[in-house]
């Protein structure tokens, strides 16, 4: 951590009132319906284990089959903004620590994630569609292996209007640090950059997510136009050699990769990039102050294995959740370990128990009581 990020953390009081609305988020919402079901339906729909897809022809008897009553069905929110979110909502632990925003239609799938969000903290706001179904995701469980399958409906219209509310634009002002995945270069790309050059403005922190490797070459330009605003950035290892390949570097070693992602060039001087790439099983890899670092992850034993719905989600959830209440950039990798590690133990990016954070383990300033309103989180 630089000079300038510890001298920004310190700005960050442990009060309550200081986390309500510190993350603020736009996105695509869906609604996640999870079903356990036997390989043999993936065959029927020309689907893989452990791939995601958009509701095309070939799955066109899926949804009806999955909701006939064969299967037991799960509604949870998803997305990878959502569920991003929930793992930090749960672990900061303040009433609308989060904010978020994006597009629903006027549907009972609607009603089901409205609903869930707000048990779960999180201030979402979203604007109502009226002639688009609300975003789902079909979920369909083999083992531990998901096959995802996406109808984006209403979820991807763009909130630009909705962001421009004076009500909303409240929480952007409030909020000290942003997240985005790259998917909204696709259809939300003003209010991204509107975000990002608020956040330049007013020194906080601009987060984004590599999200899928075809984003990297259908959407280069508009990334490489996005990036000098990004103050910390999360992908995968193929998301990290898909941007790679994309921008011509002659090298397929991840942290070579990081390291040209951490060095291309950023408007706010006054703090480094911060990149980290997932790597499964392997050690993740992050780049901060200038130098590669390996981090291995938290061995789960297969037969612990549950799913890895939305791990990559958690990992990023449970780095800005400390990241957001102080943390330097050890305890918040510590933290993005033990919260993707807890993530695959359970089926499907669920509301989380609050044996969550107490599984990550992680030093709160919601947990200190009375005595937090004087104290500055540790640095």
């Amino acid at each position: 951590m630089t000079p300038d990020e510890n001298a920004y953390s310190k700005r960050l009081s442990s009060s309550s009132g200081d986390l309500e609305g510190v993350l603020f988020a736009i996105g695509d919402p869906l609604l996640d319906i999870v079903a356990e079901v036997p390989v043999s339906l993936l065959k029927k729909h020309r689907l893989d284990a452990d791939s995601g897809t958009l509701l095309g022809e070939a799955q066109k008897g899926l949804v009806e089959e999955l909701l006939s009553g064969a299967y037991k069905i799960t509604y949870v929110p998803g997305g990878s903004e959502q569920n991003c979110l929930k793992v930090v909502q749960r672990l900061v632990g303040v009433p609308k620590a989060t904010s978020y925003l994006g597009c629903i239609g006027r549907d009972r799938n609607g009603e089901i994630l409205e609903r869930a969000m707000k048990e779960c903290g999180i201030n979402a706001r979203y604007k109502y569609v009226d002639d688009q179904a609300t975003g789902v995701c079909y979920v369909c469980l083999t083992g531990v292996k998901r096959s995802l399958v996406t109808k984006l409906g209403a979820a991807e219209n763009p909130v630009l209007e909705l962001l421009k509310r004076p009500e909303n634009w409240e929480l952007v002002e409030k909020a000290k640090f942003f997240y985005v995945e790259a998917y909204s270069v696709a259809n939300r790309f003003e209010e991204m950059l509107l975000i990002a050059r608020h956040a330049l403005r007013h020194n906080k922190v601009f987060a984004m997510n590599l999200s899928c490797p075809y984003l990297s070459s259908k959407y280069k330009e508009k990334l490489n136009e996005a990036l000098p605003y990004v103050d910390l950035l999360f992908g995968s290892e193929l998301e990290a050699l898909a941007f790679g390949a994309a921008q011509g570097l002659d090298t397929n070693e991840i942290g070579d990769i990081a390291m040209s992602l951490a060095r291309t060039p950023k408007e706010n001087g006054r703090r480094g990039r911060v990149v980290i790439l997932t790597r499964g099983k392997n050690p993740a890899v992050a780049v901060s102050d200038g130098q590669v670092r390996l981090y291995p992850v938290v061995t789960t034993p297969i037969e612990d294995i549950q799913d890895t719905v939305g791990a990559g989600d958690s990992f990023a959830g449970g780095y800005l959740a400390a990241l957001v209440t102080g943390h330097k950039h050890e305890e918040c990798m510590r933290a993005a370990l033990e919260a993707a590690h807890y993530v695959v133990m359970v089926r499907g990016c669920e509301v989380l128990p609050d044996s969550f954070r107490d599984s990550v383990g992680l030093h709160l300033p919601s947990d200190e009581g009375q005595q937090a309103a004087t104290k500055k989180p540790s640095v």
